[in-house]
C-alpha cells in the first residue's frame, strides 16, 4: 500500500504531544469553555482510562462517536468481532455501558458507505488536498474488493466523523449494547439488543441506517472547502 499508506505524502511536521493521550484528553476537556464532542476511531483504550481516572472530565464529552461493533452482521477481526472493540474488549465494555451520551458507528452502516472509482476521481478533483486524499485511497482499492467484496473503498472512519462534524447523517436507535469480553470465540463482539427501544440511562444511539451518497458528498465538500474551493 505504498509507504506507510500515505500515498507518497510527506510526513506530518507536527511535534509529538509528550503528554499521555488521556492526560491529554482531560486536560482539554476541562480547558473547553462548554462540552466537546469526541470521535473515537480507535480502541476504547483511553477513553476507558479516562472514566476511572478523570471522571470529571468524562462528564464534560458532549457527544461520543465511536466507530466500531457491528450490530446485525459479524465482524472484521475474528467472524464475531470488529477490531477496535476486539482490540480492548474490556475498554469497549466500560465505555459502551457507561452514561456517556454515545453513538455507535458499526460494519452495518459503514461497509455499505463506500468511495468507488468515480468517488474517488471526485476527490482528486476536490483540490491538492483531495488528490492527496485520493492517491492514498486508491491504494486501498484492491484490499476493500478482496477484504470486503465491495466496489470501492469502505470509509469507516471518515463516516464516523461525519456524523460527528454533522449529527444526524446517520439513522439511530437506542438500544443496550454490551461486549462479549470472555476468552471464546465471541470475545469482542458486540451484543446489541435489537428487541426495543431503550430508555436505559447506559443506552447507546446505534447507527442503523445511512444515506451512503449523502455522507459521500459531505466528505467531497469537506475536501474541496479545505482546499479553499
Amino acid at each position: 500500500m505504498g509507504r506507510p499508506g500515505r500515498g507518497g505524502a510527506a510526513p506530518s511536521p507536527a511535534s509529538v504531544d509528550p503528554r499521555p493521550a488521556v492526560v491529554a484528553l482531560a486536560e482539554l476537556l476541562t480547558s473547553s469553555p462548554g462540552p466537546v464532542t469526541v470521535a473515537a476511531v480507535g480502541p476504547l483504550t483511553n477513553l476507558a482510562l479516562l472514566l476511572r481516572v478523570f471522571p470529571d472530565a468524562a462528564a464534560r464529552i458532549g457527544r461520543l462517536v465511536i466507530m466500531g461493533g457491528s450490530a446485525a452482521r459479524g465482524g472484521n477481526v475474528t467472524s464475531a468481532a470488529e477490531f477496535n472493540v476486539w482490540a480492548d474488549a474490556e475498554a469497549a465494555q466500560a465505555v459502551l455501558t457507561s452514561t456517556l451520551p454515545t453513538v455507535l458507528v458499526g460494519l452495518d452502516v459503514t461497509l455499505p458507505t463506500v468511495l468507488d472509482e468515480d468517488g474517488i476521481a471526485r476527490f482528486a478533483a476536490a483540490g491538492p488536498i483531495g488528490a492527496q486524499a485520493a492517491a492514498i485511497l486508491r491504494q486501498y482499492l484492491d484490499h476493500a474488493r478482496t477484504a470486503y467484496g465491495t466496489t470501492g473503498v469502505v470509509v469507516h472512519d471518515a463516516l464516523a466523523v461525519t456524523e460527528a462534524i454533522h449529527p444526524g447523517t446517520l439513522g439511530t436507535v437506542r438500544r443496550d449494547v454490551v461486549v462479549d469480553t470472555g476468552l471464546g470465540f465471541g470475545r469482542g463482539q458486540t451484543l446489541v439488543d435489537r428487541r426495543t427501544v431503550s430508555a436505559a440511562p447506559t443506552a447507546v444511539d446505534v447507527a442503523e441506517r445511512v444515506d451512503s451518497a449523502a455522507a459521500v458528498e459531505f466528505l467531497v465538500s469537506r475536501l474541496a472547502a479545505l482546499d479553499g474551493r
